[in-house]
């Protein structure tokens, strides 16, 4: 999944109001300097461990420096889910042997579905 250069984040506000220098940055995430940069920009993805270093130096949330990512993430998450809960009612109406294996899931599709309209 990457980013167009477009999308915004918070890495660039954070460093700058740190004060640190791109390379002291990058020292800092044990990735080269360039890579900070890329991933200001938004024109790449840093790993999911070089993410979390960036929400430990800056006490900040991963969501909070790439909030496009988390919904982005989110939307694509949520489609999986509908289509997953689509499959199993399918397989759920096909079957009623394999009904009584899928009312759980479903049981927490719903579910899950329900606490994230609240």
């Amino acid at each position: 999944m990457k980013n167009t250069q477009s999308e915004k984040n918070g890495l660039l506000t954070h460093r700058k109001k740190a004060g640190l220098t791109q390379r002291e940055l990058a020292r800092l995430v044990e990735c080269v300097e360039g890579s900070v940069c890329r991933h200001e920009t938004s024109s790449a993805l840093p790993p999911l461990l070089t993410a979390m270093k960036y929400e430990a130096i800056f006490k900040v949330p991963v969501t909070t420096l790439f909030p496009t990512l988390r919904i982005r993430v989110e939307e694509s998450v949520q489609n999986s889910l509908t289509n997953l809960e689509r499959e199993f009612q399918e397989i759920s109406t096909q079957s009623p042997r394999k009904a009584q294996r899928y009312a759980k899931k479903l049981a927490w599709l719903d579910e899950r579905r329900i606490l994230s309209e609240a």
